[in-house]
C-alpha cells in the first residue's frame, strides 16, 4: 500500500511538471490478462490434480483410523467381560494399547500431510503466478517498446491473494524523467552537517573520465 502511495505521489509529480505531449502511458488489467491467459488455466488444472492427490491420500488415512476406532471400540467391550481370567484380560488390554498406538501414529501422519500438501501447493501457486507474471511482464515491455510508451500502468486489483503477490503499479518504465536524484539532493539539502551527507548516486550510463 505505501509503495503503490509512494510510485502515484511520484507519478503524480512528473505530469505535473511533463506536458501530456511529451509522454505517453499505457494501462493494463494485469488481473484480467493473468485469468484469462490459456497457460494459467493449464497450470491451475495441474495444481488442482495434486491436490486431489493429497485428498485421496487423506481420505485414506482417515478411512484407516475410522477402521482402528471401531476396531478399539469393539476391544474394549471384549476387555470389560468380569468372566475373563486375568491372563486373557491382561491379553486383551495390549492389544487395545497396540490399537489405541496406531491409531495415534495415522492421526499423526495425517497431520503431518495435511501441513506438508498446504506448504507444498502454496509454494508452487506462488511460483506459477511468479512466471507467468514474469512472462506478460515480458510481452508488456515489448509491447511498450514498439509503441513508444513510457509508462505502462496496471490498473487491475492485487493479482493473488493465495500466492502473496501485490499489485505492480508500474510494468514498464522506460528510464526517463527519474526523480531519484533530484529528490536525494533536496532531502539531503536540510542536513545541518553538510560535510558528511552523502553524494547523489551517479545517472546511470554515466562515466566518469579520467583526465
Amino acid at each position: 500500500m505505501k509503495q503503490n502511495l509512494l510510485i502515484t505521489t511520484a507519478l503524480a509529480v512528473m505530469l505535473s511538471t511533463v506536458s501530456a505531449a511529451e509522454l505517453r502511458i499505457a494501462t493494463v488489467d494485469l488481473n484480467e490478462v493473468f485469468n484469462n491467459y490459456y497457460k494459467t488455466k493449464v497450470e491451475l488444472e495441474k495444481l488442482k490434480g495434486e491436490a486431489k492427490k493429497y485428498e485421496d491420500r487423506l481420505k485414506k488415512l482417515e478411512g484407516d483410523f475410522g477402521q482402528l476406532k471401531t476396531q478399539l471400540e469393539r476391544q474394549q467391550k471384549n476387555a470389560a467381560d468380569p468372566a475373563l481370567a486375568p491372563a486373557e484380560r491382561k491379553r486383551r488390554e495390549a492389544a487395545m494399547r497396540d490399537t489405541y498406538l496406531r491409531m495415534k501414529e495415522i492421526e499423526q501422519s495425517s497431520q503431518n500431510l495435511q501441513r506438508a500438501s498446504r506448504e507444498k501447493l502454496l509454494q508452487k501457486r506462488k511460483n506459477v503466478t511468479e512466471d507467468l507474471v514474469k512472462e506478460i511482464t515480458q510481452i508488456v515491455t515489448v509491447r511498450a517498446k514498439a509503441g513508444n510508451y513510457n509508462f505502462v500502468l496496471d490498473t487491475g486489483e492485487a493479482l493473488d491473494v493465495v500466492s502473496g503477490l501485490g499489485r505492480a503499479v508500474v510494468l514498464f518504465n522506460d528510464g526517463q524523467n527519474d526523480l531519484t536524484e533530484s529528490i536525494l539532493k533536496q532531502l539531503n539539502a536540510t542536513n545541518p552537517d553538510k560535510t558528511s551527507a552523502p553524494k547523489a548516486p551517479p545517472k546511470k550510463g554515466a562515466e566518469k573520465k579520467k583526465k
